[in-house]
This record gives C-alpha cells, structure tokens and sequence, in this order.
C-alpha cells in the first residue's frame, strides 16, 4: 500500500509549523510538526528502502 501525504510549504515558511495529512482522507486529522521535525521525517523516508 501507498501513502500519500500533503503539507503546506506556504503555511510552513509562514508559521515554522508544517501541516501534513493523508492526501486520500483531506477531512482526517491533520498532523503539525515543526520545520525540524517535518525535515528529519523527510530524511528517514529518504533514506528508507521502500
């Protein structure tokens, strides 16, 4: 299974929080995390073998 997520770049460079939720659920919880968090998790599934 995929799992898509969206976040707001423009929400994020504003308020140094990112938004992120599941892009097949746009009225699921949405996750905020902090610039800091939002680019280690994008590290980790970078580095991931997916």
């Amino acid at each position: 299974m995929v799992a898509w997520v969206e976040w707001a770049p423009s929400y994020a460079s504003a308020t140094g929080t990112v938004p992120v939720r599941d892009s097949k659920r746009t009225d699921g919880p949405v996750l905020m995390v902090s610039t800091g968090a939002f680019a280690g998790l994008v590290a980790v599934a970078r580095a991931a073998d997916l």
